[in-house]
């Protein structure tokens, strides 16, 4: 009977549970009743086939003691040693602030001296690393690259904020002025608020460095600093603080 329900599936004698299995779906699928050329009869013939060896299969399954089945296995199975992932490295990359929030690809030399492109996605965070795979033949090798930020004299990044100085005359500051200020983004025209004074910090949303993924925009920080005064303009100065200070004496005698 056994036989016959293999032959009924199409299938040869031992048989696994995975091919019988897919046998059966492959062909209850044409039988279905509800299918246009589908057989009743011999969907149901199917469906006992299939019981009847799954059945038997259960059945030796469960003769076989789980403790002796682990102590021949020691025997009969020899362990094949895992290969160790190779670890990661971390290589470095410096890059310029504008490369970083416009977005860029570069060269990153690998040990072996091979150059690999690396494309550094507008507005990344610098403090996550960038994975690089190299493809080998004897593998992937797989490589991290940590971002460093050159100096740049204008501007500095603090996690996802620009900050830079801006030097205005006093007059400017008081009176409140538009000045164009050249940034990394962009040429910004910024509008310095009357009465303003030195160490007054500008806040502008959303021009620091750029959305990247999850992370989102950050801002630019301007802090409103004194003019140096020309020689022409600290001469005068002192011409008039001379001049104050013989009008006092000449009072006073």
């Amino acid at each position: 009977m056994v036989i016959d329900s293999y032959s009924i599936l199409g299938l040869s004698p031992g048989a696994t549970k995975l091919q019988i299995r897919q046998a059966y779906r492959a062909l209850a699928k044409s039988w279905h009743p509800d299918q246009l050329d589908g057989d009743a009869t011999r969907f149901h013939q199917l469906r006992r086939a299939y019981d009847r060896l799954m059945e038997g299969i259960e059945k030796t399954n469960q003769a076989v003691p789980i403790r002796q089945f682990n102590f021949l296995s020691r025997f009969t199975r020899k362990s094949k040693p895992q290969a160790a992932p190779a670890p990661r490295q971390t290589l470095q990359l410096h890059i310029a602030l504008e490369d970083l929030i416009k977005g860029v690809r570069r060269q990153v030399t690998l040990p072996d001296g091979q150059a690999v492109e690396l494309q550094i996605p507008k507005g990344h965070s610098p403090n996550c690393k960038l994975p690089l795979a190299r493809s080998g033949s004897s593998g992937a090798s797989q490589f991290d690259v940590q971002l460093r930020i050159k100096p740049d004299q204008e501007f500095q990044l603090r996690g996802r904020d620009l900050h830079t100085e801006l030097y205005l005359g006093l007059w400017a500051m008081r009176v409140g002025e538009t000045v164009n200020l050249k940034t990394p983004v962009g040429t910004l025209a910024i509008s310095i608020p009357v009465l303003s004074g030195p160490g007054r910090t500008l806040r502008l949303l959303g021009k620091g460095l750029p959305a990247c993924g999850s992370a989102a925009a950050g801002d630019l920080y301007i802090s409103l600093q004194v003019k140096a005064k020309s020689d022409f303009a600290r001469r005068v100065d002192q011409f008039a603080e001379t001049f104050a200070r013989s009008a006092r004496s000449a009072r006073r005698t």
